[in-house]
C-alpha cells in the first residue's frame, strides 16, 4: 500500500473517532445519551477507543510499537473512567500521568538506542 493511501486511511480513522467523540459529548450534554445505565460499559468504551485508534494506525504503518502506546492509553482511560464512576475523580489523573511517564521512559530508551547505533559525527569527519 502506498504512503498516500495509508495517510488517507489514518486521517479517515482519526476523523471518524473525532466525530464520534464530539457527537457523544453533544448528545450527553443534551441528555439524549446517558451512560448511567451502562456502569462499567462506559469505562470499557472509553478504554477501547484509543486502543482501537492506535491499533489501526500501528497495523497500517507496520509500526507495532504504537500498539503498546495504545494499550497504555486505553488502560489509563479505562482506569480514569473507573475512578470517575466510584467518585474518586482525584485519582483518575494519576493513571494518565503514570502511563504517560511509562511512554516517556520508552521514548528516552529508544532515543538512547538510536544514538548508540548512529553516533554524532564531528564536523572534521564529514570533510574527509
Amino acid at each position: 500500500m502506498d504512503q498516500k493511501k495509508k495517510l488517507a486511511i489514518i486521517i479517515g480513522i482519526t476523523v471518524f473517532f473525532v466525530i464520534l467523540t464530539i457527537t457523544s459529548v453533544i448528545l450527553t450534554v443534551l441528555g439524549i445519551l446517558t451512560f448511567s445505565g451502562l456502569g462499567y460499559g462506559t469505562t470499557i468504551i472509553f478504554g477501547l477507543i484509543p486502543l482501537t485508534l492506535f491499533s489501526g494506525i500501528a497495523i497500517l504503518l507496520k509500526y507495532y510499537r504504537i500498539l503498546i502506546h495504545g494499550a497504555l492509553f486505553g488502560i489509563a482511560e479505562f482506569m480514569n473512567e473507573l475512578f470517575n464512576i466510584h467518585n474518586l475523580d482525584l485519582y483518575g489523573g494519576i493513571t494518565l500521568i503514570a502511563c504517560g511517564c511509562i511512554m516517556i521512559v520508552m521514548g528516552i530508551f529508544l532515543l538512547l538506542q538510536f544514538l548508540q547505533k548512529y553516533p554524532v559525527v564531528n564536523g572534521a569527519d564529514m570533510n574527509d
